[in-house]
């Protein structure tokens, strides 16, 4: 079950992507502070380079210079279905205990200023709770190699 659904932060700029989109609503929504700009799918392109997919949009177009893209690497990531069923079912459970935490614990702040890891069976993910926006990000996916012999 590969993802199609992506938000990807940093340095004050926030990436909504999601792959598959209708053709009428945006599928990209690039945010920088009060800039902000959408993208329908036929306004994004993407190369598939072997080992993930390359995507950029144009956020500026000048005559002169061609304009500004911004562009970020999606790598590949197939999760196989059970998996993503538990994982769903996991941040369920995760989201169920923050609900009972009062937002002024100190509790919070640990919570929210590193990563936090689930392993279902042999992956590894790792997430990110973002209290403003009330939503648990999941940033990483990794399956874990059986160790060799001792």
């Amino acid at each position: 079950m590969p993802a199609n659904k992506f938000v990807l932060t940093g340095s004050g700029v926030e990436v909504d992507y999601t792959i598959g989109a209708n053709a009428v609503i945006p599928a990209l929504v690039y945010t920088d502070g009060a800039f902000q700009k959408k993208f329908k799918p036929n306004e994004i392109l993407t190369d598939d380079t072997g080992l993930g997919e390359l995507v950029s949009v144009a956020l500026i177009f000048t005559i002169d210079t061609g304009g500004e893209r911004f562009g970020f690497f999606l790598p590949f990531i197939d999760v196989p279905r059970d998996i993503g069923a538990k994982l769903f079912a996991r941040m369920d459970e995760v989201i169920g205990s923050l609900n009972a935490i009062p937002r002024g614990s100190v509790l919070w702040e640990s919570l929210t200023a590193s990563w936090l890891v689930l392993h279902i069976e042999d992956w590894r993910f790792q997430y990110k709770i973002e209290p403003d926006t009330n939503k648990i990000l999941v940033l990483t996916a990794a399956r874990h190699q059986a160790d060799g012999p001792a």
